[in-house]
C-alpha cells in the first residue's frame, strides 16, 4: 500500500496465529483508551482513525512547503490480524540535499515496532511471536545525517534505492533495539560510515 511514491519507511508484523477478526472493533475500543493507542508510524500523535476495505487505519497527514502531503499511518488487517506501517516523512529537504536525520529515523521505527508489540501483548489470541519486515525504499541519493567523532555530520549519498531485512519468531517481549539493529547497520554502511549504537 502506498499513498504516493518517495522515500519513505516501512514496517510489516505478522503475528504467529494469523486469523480473521473484527479488527474495526479492536482497535476502536483500543483508541478511546487514554492509556494504549495504536499510532500511525511517525514522529507525531495520531489525530485520526478510519475503517477501510482491509480493516482499520491510524494515520496522521503532515503539511511540508514543498511537498503538500507526507503521510504516515497504520493499518491493522482484519483478515489476518497483521499490522503495515508506512512513515512517508523520513527525508527533509536541507539545500540542494535529501537528508535523512539517523537519529530521528531510529527513534520513530523503535517507537513504532513497540508500539506495534504491545498491540499483540495486549492479544493473546494472536499468538506469543511475530515476524516482522523492515524496509526502506527509494533512499538512493539521500544522505545521511549521523553523530561521528567529529560531530553531527552529513554522510553519504546512499547508494541502493531499497535496503531490507526481517525476523521470524520473534517474541513480543523482544528489545526493538535489537530487532532494527540489523536495518541501520546495513544503512549506515550504504551511506559509508560504521554504524554505532
Amino acid at each position: 500500500m502506498k499513498w504516493r511514491n518517495g522515500t519513505q519507511a516501512s514496517i510489516d508484523v505478522r503475528p504467529k496465529q494469523e486469523k480473521a477478526t473484527d479488527a474495526f472493533t479492536v482497535l476502536k475500543s483500543l483508541a478511546i483508551k487514554p492509556d494504549y493507542q495504536l499510532k500511525a508510524f511517525g514522529s507525531h500523535d495520531t489525530p485520526w482513525h478510519e475503517r477501510n476495505t482491509y480493516g482499520f487505519i491510524a494515520g496522521h497527514v503532515i503539511s511540508h512547503p514543498r511537498q503538500p502531503l507526507s503521510v504516515c499511518f497504520t493499518q491493522l488487517f482484519r483478515n489476518n490480524g497483521g499490522l503495515y506501517g508506512i512513515n512517508q516523512n523520513i527525508a527533509t529537504e536541507e539545500g540542494e540535499r535529501r537528508v535523512i536525520d539517523g537519529d530521528r529515523l531510529r527513534r520513530e521505527f523503535e517507537e513504532a515496532l513497540e508500539n506495534y508489540l504491545e498491540f499483540y501483548r495486549r492479544h493473546p489470541e494472536f499468538g506469543d511471536s511475530v515476524s516482522v519486515y523492515l524496509q526502506l525504499e527509494s533512499i538512493r541519493g539521500v544522505f545521511l545525517k549521523v553523530r561521528t567523532p567529529e560531530g553531527l555530520q552529513r554522510i553519504g549519498p546512499v547508494i541502493d534505492p531499497l535496503l531490507s531485512d526481517g525476523a521470524q519468531n520473534i517474541p513480543l517481549d523482544a528489545d526493538v533495539k535489537s530487532i532494527l539493529r540489523p536495518l541501520f547497520v546495513k544503512l549506515w554502511d550504504n551511506a559509508g560510515v560504521e554504524y554505532t549504537d
